[in-house]
Parts: C-alpha cells; sequence; structure tokens
C-alpha cells in the first residue's frame, strides 16, 4: 500500500512538471530598423550569446518584460530591450537585425509593448500623461507608442511618466549622434531625427497631440546647462495652429518661468508663424536664413531672445535662451506636452 501511495505522488509530481512544461509562451514579431547612433537611452536588459536568430527571439519571448531584440550574427550576439521600436548601435550594423514584439502572452496573460494594454493589447494611450494616470511609472524616460484622439495611425514618442505625465515633442543632446535642425518646412512638418535622443517631432504628429477634445494643453520648457544643472518654464493655454497659417505658436499664460521668458518676454514669440530657410515668414530679416534653423521668429532686425534649432558645437549660430543662460548654450534641451 506504501508503494502505491509512492508510486502515485511521484507520477502526480511528473505530471505537474510536464504540465508547467508545456504552459503555452507565445510572442509575435515586427521586423523594425537598425540605426547608428552615438547614444542610446533605451532600457538595456542583458546580452546572450546564441548561433540561431530563432533562440534569440525565444530568449525574448520567455522574458515578459523583453519588447524588442537586437540579433547580430557576426558576433552570435542578442541584445534585449524593455522598450523602443528601433535598435540602435554605434558601429557598423553589417548582420544585424531588429525585432520589436507585437505582443507576447503565457497561457491567457499577455504582456504588451509599452503604450498598449487591454486583455490582447487591444488598447493604446493617446498620450502620455494618459499612461501617469494608469500608473505607470518608470525612472527615467522611456520609448512609448501612442496614439492621439484623432490620429489615424500610432507613433513612437519619448515619455516621462513622472510629474503628471508629459509627451516630448522636440529633443536635443549634443552627446548623441548631430542633427542638422537647418531643414525645409516639409521636413518640419514630417518630423525628424532620433526619437531617444535627437527629435523633432513634426507639425503632423503634434496637431494630433495638441488637437484632443475638450483640452488646451501645458508646455514644459526644461533647459540643462554645462555644469548639469537645470532650469524648468512652464507656458499655459499653448497651441499651433495649422498649415494654412504657418504653424503659429499660441500662449496665453506662464506658471514657473526658472529659465527666465525667452519666448513671451521683450521680444515676444506669441502668434508668430514658423519660420524655415525655403519658408521665411521675417520680410528682409530673413531670420530663418541668418541662424540656420526653424524657429518662431519675430520680424524684427534681433529676431529672437531664444533659439533651439541651432548648433551645438559653435560650427554656426548656436542654441540660446538669452534669459537666465546669457551668452552660454543649453547642454540640453526638452519642450514637453501635457493636458491641463
Amino acid at each position: 500500500m506504501t508503494h502505491t501511495i509512492l508510486l502515485v505522488q511521484v507520477l502526480t509530481l511528473m505530471f505537474l512538471i510536464l504540465v508547467q512544461s508545456l504552459s503555452y509562451r507565445y510572442g509575435s514579431y515586427i521586423k523594425s530598423n537598425v540605426v547608428i547612433n552615438s547614444c542610446d537611452p533605451s532600457r538595456f536588459i542583458e546580452t546572450t550569446y546564441t548561433s540561431r536568430k530563432f533562440d534569440c527571439s525565444r530568449t525574448c519571448t520567455e522574458k515578459t518584460d523583453c519588447k524588442r531584440y537586437l540579433y547580430c550574427s557576426l558576433d552570435s550576439s542578442c541584445k534585449l530591450y524593455q522598450d523602443g521600436k528601433d535598435c540602435v548601435i554605434s558601429e557598423d550594423k553589417t548582420g544585424c537585425s531588429c525585432y520589436v514584439k507585437s505582443i507576447g502572452c503565457e497561457d491567457s496573460v499577455c504582456t504588451c509593448p509599452l503604450g498598449r494594454y487591454g486583455d490582447r493589447c487591444q488598447d493604446i494611450l493617446i498620450d502620455c500623461q494618459e499612461g501617469y494616470n494608469k500608473g505607470w511609472r518608470y525612472p527615467m524616460d522611456v520609448l512609448t507608442n501612442i496614439k492621439p484622439v484623432n490620429s489615424p495611425d500610432s507613433f513612437e514618442v519619448l515619455c516621462t511618466f513622472g510629474y503628471g505625465g508629459w509627451t516630448v515633442m522636440f529633443h536635443r543632446n549634443p552627446d548623441c549622434s548631430f542633427e542638422n535642425y537647418n531643414r525645409t518646412l516639409i521636413e518640419y512638418e514630417e518630423g525628424f531625427g532620433n526619437v531617444a535622443s535627437n527629435k523633432w517631432l513634426g507639425f503632423i504628429k503634434l496637431l494630433y497631440i495638441l488637437g484632443h477634445p475638450s483640452s488646451t494643453h501645458k508646455l514644459g520648457v526644461l533647459l540643462y546647462k554645462p555644469d548639469s544643472s537645470y532650469c524648468v518654464n512652464h507656458y499655459y493655454n499653448f497651441a499651433i495652429s495649422n498649415k494654412s497659417t504657418s504653424y503659429k505658436i499660441s500662449i496665453s499664460g506662464n506658471g514657473a518661468l526658472a529659465c527666465g521668458d525667452s519666448l513671451t518676454g521683450t521680444i515676444n514669440l506669441n502668434n508668430n508663424p514658423f519660420s524655415t530657410y525655403d519658408a521665411d515668414y521675417t520680410g528682409n530679416n530673413e531670420c530663418a536664413k541668418r541662424f540656420g534653423g526653424g524657429w518662431w521668429f519675430d520680424s524684427q532686425v534681433n529676431c529672437t531672445n531664444s533659439f533651439l534649432t541651432g548648433t551645438m558645437d559653435s560650427s554656426g549660430i548656436d542654441n540660446f535662451w538669452h534669459h537666465s543662460l546669457s551668452d552660454t548654450p543649453p547642454k540640453e534641451i526638452f519642450f514637453k506636452l501635457q493636458r491641463n
């Protein structure tokens, strides 16, 4: 009798181990891009080594927090990441391929790419503030998918899931690969740069974000100084008009202005159109051509007290924010949006 009970216990244990090993684990992937840049702030998990890309995919599938992987056949490396769409490397990308997990499930429990939620990842954030309202918290900015209310498609942005939740519309970092901001108006409409480092999101996407029904927005300007100290400005009722009125900037209030007011101060840029070298609205002053970047210049000889789309290496007119920073160019720049 004792032997029979022992045999039943052993068989039961073996059955439970078998059932656990057969648990249904599923991951679906979409091929993305490999881009070369000198910095990658996305959240890294680990590097493993395998001779097959399939095994790299399986490793990412087995880790619920893995949302993307980079496989390089030349050295058999498999790098796993927690966020982001494209894979960034600082050297030759020959033999490397990038894949993003569109959905990952184990039995009936699914983990979603950042920005998506729901039982089968069927829902998507309208902006970063919604993620904050849902309790999402990360210690640093993260790459996230959003789909504003009226946008036909989702797209990737940099999110701050702190301080109420902020969507980054514009970011510059001189420690990352150079990005030219002396662009055409069409390029400023469509957006350019690397989402994680040097990025102008683009007027088309910005208007979808700012077009949220029954909402106004706050602009947060975050400027880092060369000594790594920083200052923050808040501008209320921030809006950008459509193409027919040349993407005019509109601000009707402000909060803390720790950086000094170089937007609506002594040279007031409020209600000014956005000028580029091929669509300059400053007349004979030719501000966009003279300064070498797109901005909401004023139609006067001095043009502006702020300019953040210039050079960052003294090769042309460097970025400036005259109030508080004087003639010292800011080291890193963020423009962020939040619904009021």
